[in-house]
């Protein structure tokens, strides 16, 4: 079974190498930098208007920090459906195999959980005026915390009896937010007993139910397949997966505001619309890339930086729609009917300024939420306007010409 383990963590490494080239590109890269360095900002501005009394918000704003952050990072099993077949003879096995996923999953995750902790910690010093030994066991008991949300799934695998909506919730939520709320406000040392305690019972009863009950193949499958599905909804944001097909959503009820074809000049523009419209990959796209850096620039006011950010964000969601001017070549009938190349630019290059500039007036009230200046906001606008005058003008042109 470490064969096994060992080989398909190799097989997932190459999937994930192989992609990241394209989720970490320049344009990505880039916008993490400054997405970085404008949280940082904040965040040290934000620390240096803390008064030297502690805030009753302090204690229960880190409860609420570290119980969410406890939620990301799930059980990686990298279980496949023809193992419901081919590994039933070793399902007296399958315990070791969980424990090879367990050790990954919980390196990965305690060096995540680590890193929110060390970014937490001038916080946990100002705000909230823990010791450094608090803090330690602060660290700790978060690992342990991790430890036990990934200890579940082992009884999950085995157990039908465990598996409820109110365990899990206990699990996630209820029994961290309580451990936390002990390791502040009464001892963090004996928060760290508690955890140890829970921690050795899950195991326990982990290896009980892997005695008395069968391998959960099914439902085992079920979790990993709902991982894998978001990784692939994630990198499909930059490049096309073939395990996540698109689906096409009718919303006839938006057909009365989509333009309508009242000559052959308007075919495409009709078209563009409804395929923005009604294909997931393009409109969820658009919208998360515009919320993303609405509640990102409600957050900077430093102009500079939020000027960089919206030109930034309106290059990114521009190029990332490019891909919809090809998005009818397949279809024979756009290339038999007599359809010219300029009306096709034309309509494109239209609904494209709509978006932007939709776009470009959401940027702008994220900046009057920052408080910027009257003519700190002008200034926006006007980095705005030119950022759309060039994507939709020769930049689009050029993009047009080089992939008819």
């Amino acid at each position: 079974m470490n064969n096994l383990w060992n080989v398909r963590l190799k097989k997932y490494q190459r999937m994930l190498l192989r992609y990241s080239k394209f989720v970490l590109n320049d344009h990505f890269v880039l916008a993490l930098l400054f997405l970085v360095g404008g949280l940082g900002l904040g965040y040290s501005n934000f620390l240096k208007s803390l008064p030297d009394a502690l805030n009753w918000w302090s204690k229960p704003l880190i409860v609420v920090i570290f119980v969410l952050v406890l939620q990301i990072g799930s059980f990686v099993s990298l279980l496949d459906g023809p193992d419901t077949v081919f590994l039933l003879p070793l399902e007296n096995k399958m315990f070791s195999f969980l424990k090879r996923a367990f050790r990954h999953s919980f390196f990965i995750a305690s060096c995540f959980q680590s890193l929110c902790v060390l970014i937490a910690v001038p916080f946990l010093q100002q705000g909230v005026h823990l010791t450094e030994i608090s803090i330690f066991l602060l660290w700790l008991i978060q690992l342990l915390l991790k430890e036990i949300y990934l200890g579940q799934f082992f009884i999950i695998s085995y157990s039908v009896s465990f598996d409820k909506w109110w365990i899990k919730v206990l699990f996630e939520i209820v029994g961290p937010s309580l451990v936390i709320i002990v390791a502040l406000y009464v001892s963090a040392f004996e928060a760290l007993l508690l955890t140890i305690a829970i921690s050795i019972s899950v195991f326990y009863f982990a290896r009980k139910a892997a005695k008395q009950n069968v391998f959960r193949w099914k439902r085992m499958l079920q979790i990993e397949n709902h991982r894998m599905m978001g990784l692939y909804h994630f990198i499909n944001l930059f490049t096309d997966v073939p395990q996540v097909k698109g689906k096409i959503h009718r919303f006839k009820l938006l057909d009365v505001y989509l333009p309508k074809m009242k000559s052959s000049k308007d075919v495409f523009k009709f078209l563009y619309w409804r395929a923005l419209i009604r294909k997931g990959e393009y409109s969820n796209l658009f919208l998360r890339l515009s919320l993303l850096g609405f509640f990102i620039l409600m957050f900077i006011p430093n102009v500079l930086l939020a000027v960089i950010l919206t030109i930034l964000f309106l290059y990114l969601i521009g190029f990332q729609l490019l891909p919809l001017y090809n998005d009818y070549d397949d279809i024979i009938f756009t290339h038999i009917y007599p359809l010219k190349r300029e009306a096709r630019l034309s309509n494109f290059r239209g609904m494209l300024r709509v978006l932007l500039l939709v776009t470009g007036i959401v940027f702008v009230v994220a900046s009057v939420f920052a408080r910027h200046s009257l003519y700190e906001t002008l200034g926006i606008a006007g980095a705005t306007i030119l950022m759309i005058i060039i994507l939709t003008g020769n930049f689009l042109t050029k993009y047009a010409a080089k992939n008819t």
